[in-house]
């Protein structure tokens, strides 16, 4: 129940910080920013359908296959999450659930390659001796 009330706390707190347990702080900033996302899908088809405008996000809702929009943008969403605070990128409040929610697919390539340049300039000993 711990986690879950982390969740709620995060998402609609009065302070917007994550106060919990720091072992569950990724994996609720992972959700939170997951279900922010999925709103900001949902907010983005009712205004195409109800209203005929384009989407602000440049997606396209037909029909049932809408349905699929809104479960791989959440998804997206938390891995996106999930990445940026594992790395230390995100710090863990709404603002920033918010933001990763709505821009994943301009932030997940970022992460990736910062990640992978990271990655690419770490030193590993493999104990060898070269000396001879």
């Amino acid at each position: 129940m711990e986690f879950l009330d982390a969740i709620f706390v995060l998402a609609f707190g009065t302070e917007g910080e994550y106060k919990g347990k720091p072992e569950y702080a990724i994996l609720v900033f992972s959700i939170t920013s997951s279900f922010f996302g999925t709103l900001v899908v949902i907010l983005d088809a009712l205004v195409v359908k109800t209203l005929n405008k384009n989407s602000f996000l440049k997606l396209s809702y037909p029909g049932w296959k809408g349905l699929l929009v809104f479960l791989l943008w959440g998804v997206g969403a938390g891995i996106g999450g999930f990445l940026g605070a594992a790395i230390g990128i995100f710090e863990i409040n709404r603002i920033a659930c918010v933001v990763v929610g709505t821009s994943w697919p301009l932030v997940l390539p970022r992460l990736l390659s910062t990640a992978n340049s990271e990655l690419s300039t770490e030193k590993i000993d493999l104990g060898v001796n070269t000396n001879g």
